[in-house]
């Protein structure tokens, strides 16, 4: 049944990751950058903050709108503040003022009227075509099928997952590994590619062990865990395709080794300092939702049904799948680091 379960997502993957290839590269050729002097930038506070140039009105996003406050001055916390008081008028003053300040022009990564990217004039345009192209049929080569695809506020995000079952603790649960490639062009998010966790009873994932990681398209290697091939090393704009395929070949002996640490984390039950620690990377609401779920022990439907870090890792994760797609990754993130 949990095979049939498995190859009916699988099935769905093809068709949804397909879509989401197709929306990535409309995105692509809808994407500009404008270079724009602070004298030439207004805006229009209501529910949301507007960006006025030229008459022409620009949307942000939730990342674009962090990377504003973050480029002017303006703390998230005052932000929230003002607005839950309903001071919009003092946000806009304050944006003006802080604006009229800055030292340098803003490049603006724009989506039809969307702003996706407040960013440096040497932030560089990524074409992760190629990237993805190899991704994907090193992962199909692999054995790899397709299983789900994100394009959220400021990721690009694939996976890919093994057909193949496997059990930590024996009993009916099981789990099966992926690969997750994930980049992004608009600032915020490295080029990673990580294994990825799924367990089959309520298809909660999490994601984990990064063993790529590369600030967009560049010429230079971190190759710490020597998993680079000398070929790939003295490339120069195939390095990073030459990588992929080098990282993908290296994941199978990372993921018997996560096999020994998931069977692991099923002995082990977390410590008073492991709660402290998410408490202070987790949204109050999420933590004490994650606390309530792994402390119901009557529902083991959800959850491995010990109480252990790997069920604590599968709370976190099980929360995360309520969440906007960015917050849902770097949830799915944080539950790996359970384990």
């Amino acid at each position: 049944m949990l095979k049939e379960k498995l190859q009916q997502r699988i099935n769905e993957g093809r068709v949804q990751m397909a879509q989401v290839l197709s929306d990535i590269q409309a995105e692509f050729d809808h994407r500009k950058d404008f270079m724009i002097p602070k004298e030439r930038m207004q805006y229009a506070v209501n529910k949301d903050i507007t960006l006025l140039i030229d008459n022409n009105q620009f949307n942000l996003t939730d990342h674009s709108r962090q990377q504003l406050l973050n480029r002017v001055g303006i703390p998230s916390t005052f932000y929230d503040k003002l607005k839950g008081f309903n001071l919009q008028p003092l946000i806009k003053q304050n944006l003006d003022e802080l604006t009229s300040k800055l030292n340098t022009s803003i490049m603006l990564r724009t989506v039809d009227t969307n702003v996706k990217g407040f960013l440096t004039p040497s932030y560089k345009r990524m074409d992760a075509s190629p990237i993805f192209s190899a991704f994907i049929q090193s992962s199909l080569n692999a054995g790899y099928e397709p299983f789900r695809g994100y394009n959220t506020d400021y990721r690009y995000q694939l996976r890919m997952i093994q057909p193949d079952l496997f059990s930590p603790n024996g009993n009916d649960e099981a789990i099966t590994f992926g690969m997750a490639f994930t980049t992004g062009d608009y600032g915020g998010q490295a080029l990673k590619l990580e294994i990825f966790i799924l367990r089959l009873i309520c298809l909660n994932g999490m994601l984990g062990f990064d063993t790529f990681k590369k600030v967009h398209i560049g010429k230079r290697f971190d190759n710490t865990n020597n998993l680079f091939s000398a070929q790939t090393i003295n490339l120069d704009e195939q390095a990073m395709i030459s990588g992929i395929h080098d990282v993908v070949k290296a994941l199978p002996a990372k993921i018997e080794n996560l096999k020994s640490d998931i069977i692991q984390s099923t002995q082990i039950e977390p410590k008073e300092s492991l709660f402290d620690k998410l408490k202070k990377r987790m949204q109050k609401s999420e933590f004490d939702e994650m606390q309530n779920l792994y402390n119901n022990v009557n529902d083991i439907t959800i959850l491995p049904e010990k109480k252990s870090n790997w069920r604590l890792a599968n709370a976190i994760s099980f929360i995360a799948k309520s969440k906007k797609p960015d917050r849902a990754i770097d949830l799915e993130g944080l539950a790996s680091e359970v384990i």
